[in-house]
């Protein structure tokens, strides 16, 4: 199974490898007259030899197979397959050490050249411009309340409010205790002698028998009335 690592292609301080696309030149037909390398990966192989994989363009500038040179590497890389954009070459095993490298890519006259890292990690570059701002996220969940804060001073006294409806009359009372004897006065008295009064109003005469009515005829109980006529004894 192949164990494909990613190389650690730092560009270094070299211009070449950094060249804006501004200033590549043209030929006659509008193509890139310029060898250029942009990226390279190394593919470690469970079974030697390792492979570099390398990207750019104009590779075929010239009829013959493009040359490949690795720093610190005696002689020329074997090119395995070469294309205009893409060459794959082999590299040394077990020589190639892990550290910093330079590679070679020469096709006829023209060539470029690409600082790498194989293995370790190689120094670090200056850092990138800063990014543009990313998206706002989304609203977070919501947090903890917090603890309760001190209790204020106290306010300003509102004004009166308006008056309210009329109750309901609540239920009769008891009915409370007898007062003391009231001051029998002298026209009490004069009412209730009047009262008493003996008074005849209606005599008359019904055969033998004399009828007489009124009120308070028997005042006097058990004493029967006494009835008198004039004239007659």
């Amino acid at each position: 199974m192949k164990r494909l690592w990613l190389l650690l292609a730092l560009l270094l301080v070299f211009p070449l490898a950094l060249a804006d696309d501004d200033d590549d030149e043209y030929d006659d037909g509008g193509s890139y007259s310029t060898l250029r390398i942009d990226q390279v990966f190394v593919s470690f192989e469970e079974e030697p030899p390792d492979l570099l994989l390398i990207r750019g363009r104009n590779f075929l500038a010239s009829s013959s197979c493009p040359v490949v040179r690795l720093s610190g590497v005696p002689g020329e890389l074997v090119v395995v397959e070469a294309f205009d954009d893409e060459i794959l070459a082999e590299l040394p095993f077990p020589d190639l050490v892990d550290g910093d490298y330079r590679l070679v890519v020469a096709s006829g006259l023209k060539s470029d050249t690409y600082d790498l890292t194989i293995g370790a990690v190689g120094m670090e570059g200056p850092p990138g411009p800063r990014g543009e701002p990313g998206p706002e996220g989304p609203q977070g969940p919501q947090g903890v309340p917090g603890p309760q804060g001190a209790t204020g001073s106290q306010g300003l006294q509102g004004a009166t409010g308006p008056q309210g409806p009329q109750g309901v009359p609540g239920p009769t009372g008891p009915q409370g205790p007898p007062g003391p004897a009231a001051d029998v006065s002298e026209l009490e008295k004069e009412d209730r002698d009047r009262a008493l009064q003996l008074i005849v109003d209606k005599v008359y005469l019904d055969g033998a028998m004399l009828w007489i009515e009124g009120r308070n005829f028997h005042n006097n109980l058990p004493e029967v009335p006494l009835v008198r006529m004039g004239g007659v004894e």
